[in-house]
C-alpha cells in the first residue's frame, strides 16, 4: 500500500517490514509492536477486531530528505476504510507527527512516528 502511495518506495529495495538491513544508507521500515484489544464484540461478546501499532522508521544521509520522505510516509498513512491487501482495515492512523530521533551509528539522520490501524480479526 505504502510503495503504492509515496513514490519513491519500493518493498524490498528501500522500503522494509519487520527489520531494516544496515544497507541501503536510504530508507524505511515499518516495525509492528503491541497494541490494543478491539472495541468491536460479535455475538459472543468476543472482540471482533483488533488494534495493532507499528512504528514508521525513516533514515537518509540527507536530514532534509529524511524529513520530507517521513513526512510524506505520514500523509499516506492517514487512510479510512482501505483493505491492505486480503486484510479489511478499518483505519489507519499516526499516533503523532514524526520526529528527529537520533543520528545512527554511519550518520545517517532517523526520524520515527508511531502508528494504530483498526483492523478486523481474522
Amino acid at each position: 500500500m505504502i510503495a503504492a502511495t509515496v513514490p519513491g518506495f519500493t518493498v524490498g529495495t528501500n522500503l522494509f517490514l519487520l527489520e531494516m538491513p544496515d544497507q541501503p544508507d536510504n530508507a524505511a521500515s515499518l516495525t509492528p509492536y503491541g497494541g490494543g484489544q478491539g472495541v468491536l464484540k460479535g455475538e459472543r461478546g468476543l472482540p471482533i477486531d483488533e488494534l495493532p501499532r507499528f512504528q514508521v522508521r525513516v533514515r537518509h544521509r540527507s536530514p532534509p530528505i529524511a524529513e520530507a520522505w517521513a513526512r510524506s510516509l505520514y500523509e499516506a498513512l492517514h487512510v479510512r476504510l482501505s483493505p491492505v491487501g486480503s486484510t479489511p482495515y478499518l483505519y489507519l492512523e499516526p499516533l503523532q507527527p514524526p520526529y528527529y530521533l537520533e543520528k545512527d551509528a554511519s550518520r545517517r539522520t532517523v526520524y520515527v512516528f508511531n502508528v494504530e490501524a483498526r483492523r478486523l480479526a481474522r
